[in-house]
């Protein structure tokens, strides 16, 4: 997609929103972000009042699953945030909700900080191979957790997974 059009669908999707409610724009924007990142997977974790973090949208292309709300439910069980706090290696969702971090690693595997197992777990249940990851929190103006946004694999033109660039993290964070 080139600048001119990438700006024409989201102003059509922000147009679009006034007939639709909060959280189908949300999605739209998550669709919209996954295909400029050019990634194979999108999940969005939501943060509730009682600080728990839940699954709210999961949508991988090559396995064709596109998934909102309860129908998540079966992927990941909610994180209580106040109990990953002492945990020395923490999953990527954690260190983005408790460190305010993000995470833009090539290789999640890789990665001696952090605990992948559950991404280890959706993987082996589902015949994928996580690779390439970005992660993000989402805050509102008091600094209160919204919400976590994580993608992954990044595919190059000819459809291999490659890392995730420093232009293409600042485009998805600034969409999103």
């Amino acid at each position: 997609m080139t600048n001119a059009s990438e700006s024409e669908h989201l102003f059509s999707l922000l147009l679009s929103s006034q007939n639709n409610n909060a959280h189908t724009f949300v999605f739209d924007i998550l669709e919209f972000a996954l295909n400029l990142g050019n990634f194979d997977a999108c999940f969005l974790y939501k943060a509730t009042p009682s600080k728990y973090i839940n699954l709210e949208y999961l949508k991988v292309k090559s396995l064709k699953i596109d998934l909102k709300g309860s129908a998540c439910d079966r992927y990941f069980s909610p994180i209580f945030i106040p109990d990953s706090k002492n945990k020395k290696v923490k999953q990527p969702i954690e260190v983005c909700a408790i460190n305010k971090d993000i995470i833009n690693s090539p290789n999640i595997y890789n990665e001696p900080n952090i605990d992948a197992s559950l991404l280890k777990n959706f993987d082996l249940n589902n015949d994928y191979n996580s690779v390439s990851l970005l992660a993000f929190p989402l805050f509102d103006n008091n600094d209160n957790l919204l919400a976590i946004i994580q993608f992954l694999n990044a595919e190059t033109s000819s459809g291999k997974i490659s890392h995730i660039s420093s232009s293409t993290q600042n485009k998805i964070i600034a969409l999103c």
